[in-house]
């Protein structure tokens, strides 16, 4: 790729010290230019969750790249045995971008995008009625609830039986409800569902103590009120040199290496 504005981000810096420092040499040598602040190149590594912690540090803005250092490395296309290959890659082939899908959550007056997931989780059981635009769908007494992007549906979200979505760019997303209550007064919940991008999910939470949390990051505590989910016009840009797609992603993380 053309030189151009990079950072390397890192939350077990101790620990990746010397691939650090090879980064940064082996860059800096070749005419790119560390910038903290506006980087058009943003190297992480760590595992996804560094990963997702990262994406949210920069607002969702530049050029993402994971080399894994950590366990299942969803995101990346490199690990750090591969970090030779990796450095050489950058400044020697010719880059490809990936846009993923970006989600909002609307809620204390405020938009906050996500990636992957957005989770209410309740402390005891808190009482959602659902909406989808204008139109009432269902209520329940539940421990909360998982709204999930294609990205997302091989998270969270599929441990509570939701499918997994093979295109990132399938233009739709879901919502799995936590732990729903059955009784007389709460019969017939829909536990489940696949929404066009095109429609909103509108929340309304009644009680209850709730978290909020992005991509598994927390961010709001003790909430209640609205929330609206909706897709956003924004996208997740990953630079690649490999050839990559969220199928590959996800048969590299689920399946066993062929012998």
């Amino acid at each position: 790729m053309e030189p151009c504005t990079f950072v390397i981000c890192s939350h077990q810096k101790e620990s990746n010290e010397k691939a650090i420092d090879y980064l940064y040499r082996r860059l800096i040598d070749a005419s790119f230019k560390l910038d903290e602040n506006n980087p058009n190149l943003i190297i992480v590594l760590g595992g996804d969750g560094s990963f997702l912690h990262a994406i949210h540090d920069y607002d969702f803005i530049g050029n993402f790249l994971l080399i894994n250092t950590g366990h299942l490395g969803f995101f990346s296309d490199y690990e750090l045995k591969d970090l030779e290959e990796c450095v050489n890659d950058i400044i020697n082939k010719e880059d490809t971008y990936e846009k993923l899908p970006l989600f909002n959550a609307y809620y204390l007056n405020k938009n906050h995008l996500f990636l992957s997931d957005f989770t209410l989780l309740s402390e005891k059981t808190t009482e959602l009625n659902l909406f989808i635009d204008n139109q009432y769908l269902t209520k329940s007494r539940c421990s909360g609830i998982v709204i999930a992007s294609p990205i997302g549906s091989t998270g969270f979200i599929n441990s509570l039986n939701s499918p997994v979505i093979f295109r990132s760019d399938m233009g739709i997303y879901q919502y799995s409800l936590l732990a729903p209550v059955f009784n007389r007064l709460y019969p017939n919940s829909i536990n489940r569902g696949i929404l066009s991008q095109n429609q909103n999910l509108f929340i309304n939470v009644n009680d209850g103590r709730n978290s909020c949390i992005l991509d598994g990051i927390k961010y709001d505590v003790n909430f209640d009120g609205e929330i609206t989910i909706s897709s956003s016009e924004r996208n997740l840009s990953l630079i690649h040199f490999k050839d990559s797609d969220n199928l590959l992603r996800i048969s590299k993380a689920i399946n066993l290496k062929e012998e």
